[in-house]
C-alpha cells in the first residue's frame, strides 16, 4: 500500500507477510524500485516434553519446549492450587518447572506465552499427580510361639510404584532382605520385628510388630514311685518347664475316685500319704493341668503305681 516519506531512514510497522515494492526517487527525480519480502515469523508454540509427578520427597517438575515468536517472551502460569507466576524468556527453548517454582505441587497447570508482537499461545491442563507413598505391612504365621519354632513372615505392603527392596530386622540382631522370609528365635522374650520397604522412586516405609517367644513347655510324668526310706524316688513329682506356674494343679485319686492329694505348687510332689498315713501299694490316678504361655489350657491324665 502507499506509504510516502522523504527521509533517508524510515520504519514501517505492523506489516503483514508478503512482497512489498519500494520506489526511491533522488533529487533529479531518477527512480529506483526494489522489492522487499516480509516473511511470516515462526509460530509461537509450547510443547509438553515430560511431567515428573510429585514424589515422597516433594520433588516434581514439568519439562516444556517453547519455540517461535519474536523477541522476548512473557509467560504467565496459573495453577489449580492457587499459585500464579510470571516468567520471561530471552531465548526460546526447553524450560523446566520444578519444586522451587511453587510451594505446593499436585493439580493442573495452565501456561500462556506472549511475544513482542503480541502473539500468544497457551498450553492448558498440564496434570501433575502425586505418587502414593508405599505403605509397609506384613503378617506372621504366629505372634506367640516357643523357642526354635519356625515363624513365617508375609509381605502385605501396598504401593503405586514397584518395591525394589525389603529389609527385615527381627529384633535379635538378625536381619534379612527377602520378601517373605522365615525366622526362629533361640532365646525367650518379646521381640520387635520391623520391615522397611523402598520403591523404585526411593520412597520408604516402615512397619513394626511385636512377637512373644516363650520357653517350650516340657512335661515329664513318672509311672510310679517307692516309699521305702532309701531316699530314692520317694515321691511322685512330675517335671514341668515353660508353663504358667501359677496355673498349675495336680490331683491324685484312689481307685474309687476320691482325692487323696492335691497341690498348686509345681515343685511339690506326693509322698504316698493321705491324712498323714501311708496308703497301700497299688494303682492310683492323677490329673495335672496348667496354662501354657500362650494361655492354652493343657491337661494330663494317667495312672501311677505306688510301691512300698
Amino acid at each position: 500500500g502507499p506509504d510516502n516519506f522523504n527521509s533517508t531512514n524510515y520504519i514501517i510497522n505492523n506489516l503483514v507477510a508478503g512482497t512489498y515494492n519500494c520506489m526511491i526517487t533522488d533529487s533529479l527525480e531518477c527512480p529506483k524500485i526494489i522489492s522487499i519480502i516480509v516473511n511470516e515469523p515462526p509460530p509461537l508454540e509450547i510443547e509438553l516434553i515430560n511431567v515428573d509427578n510429585l514424589d515422597c520427597y516433594d520433588n516434581a517438575g514439568v519439562a516444556l519446549d517453547v519455540s517461535g515468536g519474536i523477541g522476548t517472551l512473557e509467560g504467565t502460569i496459573n495453577t489449580s492450587w492457587g499459585e500464579n507466576s510470571d516468567f520471561t524468556w530471552n531465548n526460546p527453548g526447553q524450560w523446566y518447572l520444578e519444586e522451587n517454582n511453587f510451594n505446593q505441587w499436585e493439580g493442573l497447570i495452565n501456561l500462556t506465552v506472549v511475544d513482542e508482537n503480541g502473539c500468544s499461545t497457551s498450553l492448558n491442563n498440564i496434570l501433575v499427580e502425586s505418587w502414593n507413598d508405599p505403605i509397609a505391612n506384613f503378617s506372621t504365621s504366629t505372634y506367640e510361639t516357643g523357642l526354635l519354632e519356625t515363624i513365617e513372615l508375609f509381605d502385605l505392603s501396598s504401593q503405586d510404584a514397584q518395591i525394589i527392596s525389603w529389609q527385615w530386622d527381627f529384633g535379635d540382631g538378625n536381619m534379612m532382605n527377602e520378601q517373605n522370609p522365615i525366622h526362629f528365635y533361640d532365646n525367650p522374650g518379646q521381640y520387635n520385628i520391623c520391615l522397611i520397604i523402598e520403591d523404585e522412586n526411593g520412597c520408604q516405609s516402615e512397619k513394626c510388630k511385636l512377637i512373644n517367644i516363650y520357653n517350650n513347655v516340657y512335661v515329664y510324668i513318672p509311672t510310679g514311685f517307692t516309699i521305702n526310706d532309701d531316699n530314692i524316688n520317694e515321691t511322685f513329682l512330675p517335671s514341668v518347664n515353660g508353663i504358667v506356674k501359677e496355673s498349675y494343679e495336680m490331683l491324685i485319686y484312689d481307685r474309687w475316685g476320691g482325692v487323696v492329694f492335691s497341690t498348686n505348687n509345681y515343685q511339690e510332689g506326693w509322698d504316698g500319704t493321705y491324712n498323714g498315713k501311708v496308703l497301700e501299694s497299688g494303682i492310683y490316678s492323677y490329673k495335672i493341668s496348667y496354662l501354657t504361655p500362650n494361655s492354652k489350657q493343657e491337661e494330663h491324665k494317667g495312672r501311677i503305681t505306688l510301691i512300698k
